[in-house]
């Protein structure tokens, strides 16, 4: 659980990263795109309000301008007109950049336009005539399109066609154009046209433009945020639930050695009652543990029973060293006080509430399977499972260990043995594990084994 944890954590970590990143770049890139907005008629110029919006008006002031021959008559009569073109941030970002370019729908004759610098393409047949101008530092003199002259103003001729391209400047405010969140969402500019008869709505063009939107605005990358956050906050309870691991850990370790110590102090009790059988009771823990292990328990279950080897002889250290230790056959009366240690034993461990097997592993360990056992004659699956896991480990151990009065026996007859006794004093299921066991060679050097460090801390 904890790996799959740290594992989901890490493919997380480079998910997010990985959003992140390609949001931030993609972001930039969006940032750093040419738009482009097209305006057409009055009706349309502010269709697209989500973006940019483009509203052209008459600013209240006009002139007549009449152009006179060399004798003073008037030749032509013109009405100018100050035109505004106001254009409005409606986004979420700031324009950046903007460049405005006006089509012109009929005859006129430009005067004036303010702030910026003006570009204007004017066409004779094929040939097209550009000049940028800057009207707020110019005169007649220095304008080379076709114009009026002989007139003290600018009347530079344009005609269907013809085309201007309006930089802003920057230094008078013209951009970046703030969105309206940020206290100014238009700008206008605007100039001087002459013209008979010509509707001001008229005018076509497109506005070129670069917005610059904050990343916190993109919905997506947001959720990223969201999502980063949710991580972190996983990340602090899983570094919490490390430290508490720890600190549980060096709890666990300390207790496991102060109750390995106390198990060994009884493994000496015992030993101590009968140095012929020493180390019989490290041994039963150690194949009890292996055969708890082959047949699937949990870690929990498998230590418990660990330590159910550990003391289910227990009850021996009530009986006297004359009768454990005699070499010769017990009588009747010597027989019941050794098959009552298994009572004992359950009496001493009734208080043991750490590990709560152990007095059923004391008190039932020599029940047979087919209920001809002591101390109560259990059968079949009412004998406690710890009960029968010792049963088999301990007769194992009986039969291959030395005995004050006979040898120890060979592997064959005590694999017959299992097989033959299998339903009838074990469990013929656990007897079957002790055989795979056996055949795997997995029982050596039980004196040699130390309990490890328990699997869930490390």
């Amino acid at each position: 659980m904890v790996k799959l944890r740290r594992f989901i954590l890490l493919i997380s970590f480079i998910f997010l990263s990985l959003a992140i990143g390609t949001s931030v770049i993609a972001h930039q890139k969006d940032n750093n795109r040419n738009r482009t907005m097209t305006f057409a008629t009055a009706k349309n110029h502010e269709s697209n309000r989500s973006v940019l919006s483009l509203k052209i008006t008459q600013n209240g002031a006009s002139w007549t301008h009449g152009i006179l021959d060399e004798e003073g008559n008037e030749t032509m009569r013109f009405t100018g007109e100050g035109v505004d073109f106001s254009i409005g941030n409606y986004s979420k970002g700031n324009v950046k950049h903007w460049g405005m370019r006006i089509d012109i729908p009929g005859k006129m004759y430009l005067n004036n336009f303010w702030n910026g610098i003006v570009e204007i393409h004017q066409f004779q047949g094929s040939k097209e005539n550009i000049q940028t101008i800057d009207f707020r530092d110019i005169s007649q003199d220095d304008i080379e399109l076709r114009q009026i002259t002989g007139d003290e103003n600018i009347m530079i001729e344009l005609n269907i066609g013809d085309y201007l391209v309006y930089y802003p400047s920057e230094e008078i405010g013209e951009y970046p154009i703030y969105n309206a969140n940020n206290g100014r969402g238009t700008v206008t500019v605007g100039g001087i046209f002459y013209f008979d008869e010509l509707d001001i709505q008229s005018f076509n063009g497109t506005i070129d433009y670069v917005i610059v939107t904050p990343l916190v605005s993109q919905t997506g990358f947001v959720i990223l945020l969201v999502g980063a956050g949710v991580w972190f906050l996983f990340l602090f309870f899983e570094l919490g639930y490390l430290y508490r691991r720890r600190r549980m850990k060096t709890e666990w370790d300390r207790d496991q050695k102060r109750l390995n110590e106390l198990m060994k102090v009884f493994v000496s009790f015992i030993d101590a009652k009968d140095t012929y059988t020493a180390g019989h009771s490290s041994r039963v823990a150690f194949y009890s543990m292996k055969l708890a292990e082959k047949m699937g328990l949990t870690t929990d279950e498998c230590m418990e029973i660990y330590y159910d080897g550990i003391l289910h002889d227990v009850g021996k250290i009530g009986i006297s060293d004359e009768i454990l230790r005699k070499p010769g056959v017990l009588s009747g009366k010597e027989y019941e006080i050794i098959k009552s240690h298994t009572t004992t034993g359950g009496r001493m461990l009734k208080s043991l509430s750490t590990i709560k097997t152990a007095k059923s592993a004391a008190m039932f360990h020599h029940e047979w399977y087919n209920g001809k056992g002591y101390p109560i004659g259990l059968a079949g699956d009412k004998i406690p499972l710890e009960a029968r896991i010792i049963c088999v480990a301990d007769a194992f151990d009986a039969m291959s260990s030395a005995r004050v009065y006979r040898p120890a026996m060979d592997i064959d007859y005590i694999k017959r043995e299992l097989r033959d006794k299998s339903g009838i004093q074990f469990d013929p299921v656990i007897a079957g594990y002790m055989l795979e066991l056996i055949e795997e060679d997995a029982l050596k050097n039980p004196m040699d084994y130390e309990l490890p460090a328990y699997p869930y801390m490390q």
